[in-house]
């Protein structure tokens, strides 16, 4: 639960910080105005909304894991890559794959923590879900702020790319999914 918990958590931060700093990227690397930067905010949202019921499905058919270690993996290579777009529909797009991968896992993982914990502790596992990801989203425009300033707004892609990896990691040595 823990580790589900710390895996979650990694994630929920390099989504909130994409959607903290993914317009200042926009407006002040990519020179987009605004407008951009707002389109690329719905479409990372819609992204997520798109994949969220065929996440869901593929969780039930293979096993929690495999989904969220696939999308772990696509959302640190996408993110990683983000940094090489120049033109700014091609940017928006790729924030909206970035969506597909990164905003349809929360509900596999809630899924996931119901999985492994008695019925009777159900609510506790997911308030303490819930909670590991607030504790890590409260750090997270501080410390990205810090980094930005001293090594340049590109970086802090790559630190959202480091906790999607890191989260896929700890993803990695879990236990298997129950019966899959």
């Amino acid at each position: 639960v823990i580790g589900l918990s710390v895996v979650a958590g990694l994630r929920s931060t390099a989504q909130g910080g994409l959607r903290l700093f993914l317009p200042v990227y926009m407006v002040d690397v990519g020179g987009l105005p605004l407008a951009y930067a707002g389109l690329a905010l719905m479409a990372l949202s819609v992204g997520g909304s798109i994949t969220a019921i065929p996440a869901g499905i593929a969780s039930d058919r293979y096993g929690r894991r495999p989904v969220v270690m696939v999308a772990l993996g696509i959302s640190t290579v996408l993110i990683a890559g983000f940094t090489l777009i120049e033109n700014e529909f091609a940017m928006v797009g790729g924030v909206c794959l970035i969506g597909f991968s990164i905003y349809a896992l929360r509900p596999v993982m809630i899924s996931w923590i119901l999985d492994i914990t008695p019925d009777e502790l159900g609510g506790s596992a997911t308030n303490l879900l819930s909670t590991v990801q607030s504790l890590f989203n409260s750090v997270m425009p501080f410390v990205a702020g810090l980094i930005a300033t001293k090594y340049g707004l590109v970086s802090v892609f790559y630190l959202f790319a480091v906790l999607l990896m890191a989260a896929n990691v700890v993803a990695y040595f879990l236990p298997k999914d129950h019966g899959k």
